[in-house]
């Protein structure tokens, strides 16, 4: 059962926003719906919309009803009337701007129209957006995203999950988080009223990997770094570097005791700040000296064979 219910089987709307009396009505015939005429009785009914506009923070709304209940100065200046959080259905002396209360048959209610919109991506953290575009006459009770792997919606996609959403008017939002960067996820939003759920269209994002560059390279422009003791290189695609000197390289993890790399002519090589230009070479077990680019070829000796190594 919606939330929205009342105990008379109708269903009920509060449309927030400043609204005159008149407005509220024209609001009202708008949505295919009416003002409420309610008693000053403490009703179950009046109970009920108590509570609506207390789980709203709102104060009070427009309702209609018979303003005879009042001293006699409320009946001879025909004062307006309206429902309130505290005492139900009560007056006003001005002519205020509320939001409204709107009441529906039941029969009358639709699925919920819900839009996607595009959501806000900043390094890592992703907020998802959506609005609701039609209520389908009753206020959804439930709204948020589904969030997966699979562009399809199934019950056994075991990637997916469901984010409950911070919901203002007919706009709500979620912070997405343990997006794993360089997959695709897909985002639909929903919302449910007594009618049932209702997807909205779906949006595709990709987090991208933040590159930590090795050898402790500071960054500089069109993915060039520069390293206070390794030289100057150009990141090409994931661990794939492009050393000025040295040329195509490829690196292992970071932030470690020192970094491999490989390249074709040395295999995997080992190294680090403080100890280069020594590296240990995988293949032979021993020790290198880089000398550096000496008449045109990359220069090293190594120390197990005793020998200018040139390629």
């Amino acid at each position: 059962k919606s939330p929205n219910e009342g105990p008379d089987g109708k269903i009920y709307e509060l449309v927030t926003g400043g609204y005159s009396l008149e407005e509220a009505k024209e609001l009202a015939k708008s949505k295919g719906a009416d003002l409420p005429y309610l008693t000053h009785h403490k009703s179950e009914l009046n109970k009920f919309l108590i509570q609506l506009l207390i789980r709203s923070e709102i104060d009070s709304a427009w309702a209609l009803g018979s303003n005879r209940f009042g001293p006699w100065y409320i009946q001879k200046y025909n004062l307006l009337l309206k429902f309130t959080s505290k005492k139900g259905l009560w007056f006003d002396w001005g002519a205020p701007k509320l939001p409204v209360l709107l009441v529906r048959e039941k029969s009358t209610i639709r699925l919920p129209i819900v839009l996607t919109l595009h959501p806000e991506i900043i390094g890592e953290q992703v907020l998802a957006k959506a609005e609701i575009l039609d209520s389908g006459g009753d206020q959804p009770f439930r709204a948020g995203f589904r969030v997966s792997e699979k562009i399809t919606v199934r019950d056994s996609d075991a990637t997916a999950r469901i984010l409950s959403a911070n919901q203002i008017g007919n706009l709500f939002e979620a912070g997405i988080e343990r997006l794993t960067a360089g997959k695709t996820y897909y985002i639909r939003a929903f919302a449910e009223n007594s009618a049932g759920l209702k997807y909205g269209s779906v949006r595709r994002i990709k987090i991208k990997k933040t590159y930590i560059a090795p050898f402790n390279g500071r960054a500089l422009d069109d993915n060039w770094y520069q390293s206070e003791w390794f030289g100057v290189f150009k990141h090409a695609q994931s661990e794939w570097i492009y050393h000025a000197e040295l040329g195509w390289l490829y690196h292992g993890p970071v932030g470690q005791n020192g970094i491999w790399f490989w390249a074709s002519e040395l295999g995997w090589s080992w190294t680090r700040e403080g100890l280069w230009p020594y590296l240990w070479k995988q293949n032979d077990g021993g020790w290198l000296y880089y000398h550096g680019f000496l008449q045109e070829k990359r220069t090293f000796w190594n120390f197990t064979s005793l020998k200018i190594e040139k390629w």
